[in-house]
């Protein structure tokens, strides 16, 4: 980010009060485009974690299913300039598929720079926000009947055709499978991170079964360019993690205790 804020054409957007969003001393706020704010909140999480499932050096795993999920709408994208981001909208069209199950997640911008006609959006930019979970509490056939049905009631919508809205994997628990390490850290460490890739959606052509060649609408990613992470950072920066975040079942009392140990981890605590 500093570095885009050095170099980047779009570098006259930034005041100087943007410049010190970014620095150490104001983490304790939790804005979500501070990169100490987020090492904190990161910490309070993965230490939630740690204590509610007994983890430690002899058991890195929780003692049930845990899965990995992802939930997108098309009725939760803006604009790329956004001045005003309704969150806690947002948050209510995303949640309902998760309901009864426990869980704990983060509502996170995907940034499309190319958006090609034919798609449920209108315009050539969008951000699609949408949420990554760490969810357990059914198993692993319940969770894939849960999110089949999902999918065919069109409870989520991607932002264009042939791409599913709800996405569930199962976590595996890799020290048992291969004695190496567990996937928990890696996904935990995905949906909590701040964004990195752009989207961009293109026109092509594909073979139908009956050997009739169709045209359809793909999607490929990149790294942000440094433009990208200014429009992210205008975007985000009055957003704050805790505001971000959502919980449900045994996840909402989890929620509630990672807030103050993000908030009371030294002065200033928001």
């Amino acid at each position: 980010m500093k570095t885009a804020f050095q170099e980047s054409w779009k570098r006259k957007t930034i005041t100087h009060r943007d410049r010190d969003l970014l620095e150490c001393g104001v983490r304790h706020d939790l804005c979500s485009v501070n990169r100490f704010a987020r090492l904190l909140w990161s910490k309070a999480v993965c230490g939630e974690f740690q204590d509610f499932f007994g983890l430690d050096h002899g058991n890195h795993f929780p003692r049930q299913q845990v899965f990995f999920v992802t939930l997108t709408h098309d009725a939760c994208c803006t604009p790329h300039d956004e001045i005003f981001v309704d969150i806690e909208t947002f948050k209510r069209r995303l949640r309902p598929g998760l309901a009864g199950l426990s869980y704990i997640g983060m509502v996170e911008p995907a940034l499309y720079v190319n958006v090609a006609p034919g798609t449920r959006w209108t315009s050539k930019k969008a951000v699609s926000w949408h949420l990554h979970a760490i969810s357990w509490g059914e198993n692993r056939e319940q969770m894939k009947d849960r999110f089949r049905r999902l999918n065919e009631d069109g409870v989520y919508r991607s932002i264009m055709d042939g791409q599913l809205g709800a996405h569930q994997k199962q976590i595996p628990n890799a020290y048992l499978d291969n004695g190496k390490r567990t996937f928990l850290a890696d996904k935990l460490r995905y949906m909590l991170k701040s964004p990195r890739k752009a989207y961009r959606i293109y026109k092509t052509e594909r073979v139908a079964s009956g050997g009739e060649v169709v045209p359809c609408l793909r999607q490929k990613k990149s790294e942000l360019r440094k433009g990208d992470h200014i429009t992210l950072f205008h975007l985000m920066k009055h957003l704050y993690l805790d505001e971000l975040a959502v919980g449900g079942g045994d996840g909402a009392g989890m929620l509630r205790r990672i807030k103050k140990a993000a908030a009371r981890v030294g002065p200033g605590g928001r």
